[in-house]
């Protein structure tokens, strides 16, 4: 039944048995081959050289190549393929489409002796009505209506990069006449400051057939440039090369406009941010002047505050320390400036010497990238965490110290480890959680989704906070 429907759709069935250079298929398969008339004459099945033999001479080896390749790969891999059929030396070629599957041995009923795989599909050829000037005509019609009723501006150019079309959108938004932008004409609608950086880009895809894709400022018929999107793909012939490139334009102007205004009013709080640091600071180091007592409290507390500040920085994406490397944004990093503070406290004195062998806190392991929002949330606790290790914990003894570990694990999960050794023997969990401690505890499940885990064994506090890796990049 199946044979029968495709005969009657006129898709031609296939096989090619490499080892016994075996090439049959149904009747509508034959005559595609060989012709209404012609197919009786031969005995089935057919040698594999008999179709390579009708196949044009353009297009010979290239199939011949395809099909070595095919078989060789050994995955199973599926293909599809566009060449010309010639039925007979007079006969004008006929364009076809093949397409199927390799058939390994072990995915098939078929079994031979020498267990190798061998080619199955199907196979179609154009007809005189696809191909007729009617044809072209109508199905050039129907894309014209198609392109015109997208919301975009479309576009298309020839593989040297020559523009010969856009659709009614281009020449709404811009109001230049019909044809005016073609070839390169295009690049004089860009801002000034923008047709060098869209030429360079523009040029590095026609050489390399790399995607297109840059944001630059078009103007539109009223002369206000608009922030726009270009992108643009390649369409590609079975052998490889570029027949076309087909482009979009899209006005992203208001979403910049928001993109710029959020960034003016992030880099404003930042700075407020830092200026209250600073305040907070200086009237904290004002106070210890006058009271000798609290000197020593008083610089701890400032170097803490600078600390959370650097912390600040090292987050924000627009700062100073992340400008001039965005890619060392890193869990680990951020927690060596959070805990510089505390690397040699003694005393209730710190120490900037992160070089001696007293260090009462070090880091090491698995890093991973981390982004504002996380970064804030690990902040909180890793203050929290090393404020209660000074004043109960092992930071409160000259001996103790604590170690923190990163780890990555499977399932795309991290593990930072919070280790305290050296300190009062540990009687239990507190009887009651400060304000800081359920704030850091929300931080770490909510902010990050991080699962907690606690263990009061007598020699010290471990802490161990898992959490997906991709909530780190928030």
């Amino acid at each position: 039944m199946l044979a029968l429907a495709a005969d009657a759709a006129e898709v031609g069935l296939w096989w090619f048995d490499p080892v016994a250079d075996a090439l049959d298929g149904n009747t509508a398969f034959r005559e595609i081959l060989l012709g209404q008339s012609g197919h009786d004459d031969h005995p089935w099945p057919l040698a594999g050289s008999t179709l390579l033999g009708h196949v044009h001479p353009e297009d010979r080896e290239r199939v011949r190549n395809r099909v070595r390749a095919l078989l060789s790969d050994g995955t199973g891999a599926r293909f599809q393929e566009s060449f010309r059929l010639r039925r007979s030396k007079v006969d004008d070629a006929v364009r076809v489409i093949a397409a199927g599957k390799v058939i390994l041995p072990e995915a098939s009923d078929h079994r031979d002796r020498t267990h190798k795989p061998y080619l199955a599909g199907t196979i179609r050829a154009h007809s005189r009505e696809d191909q007729s000037p009617a044809g072209i005509v109508t199905d050039r019609a129907r894309l014209e209506a198609i392109l015109n009723t997208m919301p975009q501006m479309v576009w298309s150019a020839r593989p040297d990069g020559y523009h010969d079309y856009y659709n009614d959108r281009w020449y709404e938004f811009t109001g230049v006449p019909y044809g005016s932008t073609d070839g390169e004409a295009w690049n004089g609608m860009f801002h000034p400051d923008d047709q060098a950086r869209a030429w360079e880009r523009w040029r590095q895809s026609l050489a390399t057939g790399e995607p297109y894709e840059i944001e630059y400022r078009l103007r539109r018929h009223d002369g206000e440039y608009r922030w726009t999107l270009g992108r643009a793909l390649p369409i590609r012939n079975p052998d490889g090369s570029i027949e076309r490139w087909f482009g979009t334009c899209t006005d992203i102007h208001d979403l910049k406009t928001s993109e710029e205004q959020r960034e003016l009013i992030s880099r404003e709080l930042s700075h407020r941010i830092k200026n209250i640091f600073a305040v907070v600071s200086s009237l904290v180091a004002l106070a210890s002047r006058k009271d000798e007592a609290v000197r020593p409290f008083a610089t701890a507390l400032v170097q803490r505050l600078n600390s959370l500040a650097h912390v600040h920085a090292y987050i924000q994406p627009h700062s100073p320390l992340n400008e001039a490397d965005p890619a060392s944004r890193t869990v680990l990093g951020l927690l060596r400036i959070l805990a510089h503070p505390y690397m040699h406290e003694q005393d209730g004195q710190s120490s900037s010497d992160s070089s001696s062998d007293d260090a009462k806190l070090a880091i090491a392991g698995d890093d991973a990238p981390v982004g504002a929002g996380a970064g804030t949330a690990l902040a909180l606790i890793i203050h929290e965490l090393a404020t209660n290790a000074v004043k109960y914990g092992s930071l409160s003894r000259p001996e103790g110290y604590v170690a923190i570990r990163g780890g990555l694990l499977p399932g795309d999960q991290f593990r930072l480890t919070w280790q305290e050794r050296g300190g009062p023997t540990v009687q239990g969990p507190p009887a009651h959680r400060g304000f800081g401690t359920v704030l850091a505890h929300r931080g770490a499940t909510g902010q990050l989704g991080a699962r907690i885990e606690q263990d009061w064994d007598e020699a010290g506090l471990t802490v161990r906070l898992t959490m997906p890796v991709e909530n780190l990049t928030r």
